[in-house]
């Protein structure tokens, strides 16, 4: 259970430019921070008064995200508001149309692969920058259980498509590469547990966002497998509790700072 990054290794100079850095702190809150290091898109961020590319701007909402180039070092990404949806080469119109209306969470598209083998990319559409993304299925990693219910083999792979996941308490998630926290639940807190190196480690996450297609709030999570997974924990060493299990690289085009 590792970052994808260190926070020692934030680029600096980047982040001065954004206003983001200052006195020696980087002044993006926790959890946004957390999803950049875990190899996320941050939430929407307000810069004000930063210089791009020779063009000052007053004022700019964008998401941010790392990347580590072929040197080693690691670069931010700004993933601005766009004024118009992006296109996108894996999809036709149709297929863009459902993702935007929200008609679909999101779309597979399978490419021929070398050895014969089959390549799943999955392509959500983010609303707020207006923009498609992309990840390989194969890259996810999925947990073993979800508030101590372990999963299956055909849930464990729903999971890496993007589809929605339930236990038997009805708590319900879905692994989205465009949510900070990596996923979207029908409670606001649940616990994953991943399998580390042959041991169990468990993600405790919180303050988590609705199911997109929910018609009704989000359930209590105070739910019986929430309790029994949270009993389970706490018999062992309680670890570092970090998101970074649900880390994937999307694959997509982006507006680099320089």
């Amino acid at each position: 259970m590792q970052y994808l990054f260190k926070e020692a290794e934030l680029p600096r100079e980047a982040l001065e430019s954004l206003n983001l850095f200052n006195n020696e702190k980087v002044t993006i809150d926790n959890d946004n921070l957390e999803a950049m290091l875990a190899g996320r898109r941050s939430a929407l961020i307000a810069i004000s008064d930063v210089q791009l590319n020779n063009f000052r701007i007053a004022r700019l909402e964008a998401k941010l995200s790392l990347s580590r180039i072929d040197s080693g070092e690691v670069e931010l990404l700004i993933h601005p508001v766009y004024r118009t949806p992006q296109q996108h080469y894996l999809l036709d119109q149709d297929a863009m149309g459902a993702l935007m209306d929200g008609e679909k969470t999101n779309h597979v598209v399978e490419l021929n692969g070398g050895d014969e083998k089959v390549k799943r990319m999955v392509v959500e559409y983010d609303a707020q920058t207006r923009e498609f993304l992309t990840y390989d299925a194969a890259n996810v990693q999925t947990p073993t259980m979800i508030n101590g219910e372990e999963l299956d083999a055909n849930q464990r792979e729903a999971y890496r498509l993007g589809k929605q996941v339930s236990i038997y308490d009805d708590t319900t998630v879905q692994y989205r590469v465009s949510e900070p926290k990596g996923i979207l639940s029908n409670t606001e807190k649940v616990i994953l547990s991943f399998e580390d190196d042959g041991k169990l480690r468990h993600v405790m996450l919180h303050e988590l966002r609705n199911l997109q297609d929910g018609f009704h709030r989000q359930l209590d999570y105070n739910r019986s497998s929430y309790q029994n997974a949270l009993q389970m924990m706490l018999k062992k060493d309680f670890p570092h509790l970090a998101a970074a299990d649900l880390q994937v690289n999307e694959q997509r085009e982006r507006f680099r700072s320089r």
